[in-house]
């Protein structure tokens, strides 16, 4: 896969804008949150959503095999924009419905986050094994990476740890700004003092 002036190129196939790639992601999020905004989706009893959620993939899927553009277009996708789509999505979700529980702080935090990944560890073990015996969902997770809302975890490193996905914020300027790792740090920002 090649980039050439603002298009995705796969070889021996056919291109795709990066036009088309962002009106088709503003199309499919304009969609998902009018869905999830009249709670359809909350109305749905089993087996519905699963078989929605079947369907759904199955286009997905038979579109990617069949159309070399869409193709093209879905192995461009940065993980990354999936994992802050679902970020953007849990933070609304919990400021709502923490508020509707009475709870005096709305705001997610870290520890909001952390928790609601560690489910998402749970959930995708369990799935994997086809069981809830930990020793089977443990060397599961030491062999497998998880998506999660906040970011890609893995557990195959001494002590169990995997990449360290912290990240320092200093208030700069007024502003709170992320200065270390560089990769990650803000345009200009840099660890103060030095």
């Amino acid at each position: 896969m090649t980039r050439v002036r603002g298009r995705v190129a796969m070889p021996n196939e056919g291109t795709v804008s990066s036009r088309t790639v962002v009106l088709i992601g503003l199309g499919w999020l304009v969609i998902a949150t009018g869905v999830g905004a009249v709670g359809i989706v909350s109305t749905l009893r089993p087996p519905a959503l699963p078989l929605v959620l079947f369907g759904l993939t199955a286009v997905v899927l038979g579109a990617g095999w069949f159309s070399t553009g869409f193709r093209a277009w879905l192995l461009a996708i940065d993980v990354r924009w999936l994992v802050g789509l679902h970020l953007t999505r849990f933070v609304g979700a919990y400021h709502e419905r923490a508020t509707k529980a009475g709870v005096p702080y709305t705001n997610v935090d870290t520890q909001a986050a952390l928790s609601y990944a560690a489910w998402q560890l749970l959930e995708a073990a369990v799935t994997a094994t086809k069981s809830l015996d930990d020793k089977a969902m443990a060397q599961w997770l030491r062999k497998s990476q998880v998506p999660t809302i906040v970011g890609r975890l893995r557990f195959d490193g001494p002590n169990n740890y995997g990449d360290d996905l912290s990240k320092v914020k200093q208030a700069q300027g007024g502003k709170w700004v992320v200065v270390w790792p560089k990769e990650f740090a803000a345009p200009g920002a840099r660890l103060l003092p030095q």
